[in-house]
């Protein structure tokens, strides 16, 4: 735990802790509660039958940077990697206003996203919000210039989001942050109505950004 401290600057005491996918589906809805992310969330660990938690509310959310495993063997300094989500595989009807994270309220930084699918495959063609963060109220980065870490960036990887006609659509569909720093896309699909990004879909703040992105549809 001092290690962790020392790396990311907050005290892990005060935070639950998601150490994979199983943690995540017993996180209770509308909590706003402080979360510490320790290990990658797979939720291709957790059955097809089963449906995955959505519309999780969180205060703060934050990753831990520490040495993984990568899957050719080489390990990585970075943060943990959210990943292998798609709600059409499990027959998960999702739709407006539906989002794997519901809000973020505080800090978010550290974390990573990748090969995530959310389609609206739900009877509803329109409507509002749809995306991997429906709100993101506070500060998000992905480093402070003192740290030392190999990925320096939040990532959405491998991102595919078909919202039919829904509005403010991307992989953060609502933004309200007054500030972000090192986030990126790559390769990454989002379609819907009005208001789609690419990150963002819709920005009721406008700070300065450091917001960079590649490959996207």
């Amino acid at each position: 735990n001092l290690q962790y401290r020392a790396t990311i600057k907050f005290d892990v005491s005060f935070y639950g802790a998601i150490n994979s996918a199983e943690d995540w589906q017993g996180i209770k809805k509308g909590t706003y509660q402080n979360f510490a992310v320790v290990g990658d969330v797979d939720f291709s660990d957790i059955p097809l039958s089963d449906e995955i938690v959505t519309d999780l509310t969180f205060n703060k959310l934050l990753g831990i940077c520490k040495d993984y495993e990568n899957e050719d063997g080489s390990s990585e300094r970075r943060g943990p990697v959210i990943k292998n989500f798609d709600n059409t595989k499990r027959n998960q009807i999702m739709g407006p206003g539906n989002a794997l994270i519901a809000e973020i309220k505080a800090d978010s930084r550290y974390l990573n996203f990748e090969n995530i699918k959310l389609v609206n495959n739900s009877s509803n063609t329109s409507g509002y919000y749809f995306g991997i963060i429906k709100y993101v109220t506070g500060e998000m980065y992905g480093r402070l210039s003192s740290d030392t870490i190999s990925n320096e960036y939040i990532d959405f990887s491998n991102i595919t989001i078909e919202a039919k006609s829904t509005s403010y659509v991307g992989c953060i569909a609502y933004n309200k942050s007054p500030y972000m720093q090192y986030v990126r896309v790559n390769n990454v699909d989002i379609r819907g109505g009005s208001s789609v990004g690419g990150i963002i879909g819709y920005s009721q703040a406008k700070p300065k950004y450091d917001l960079y992105g590649k490959n996207i549809v």
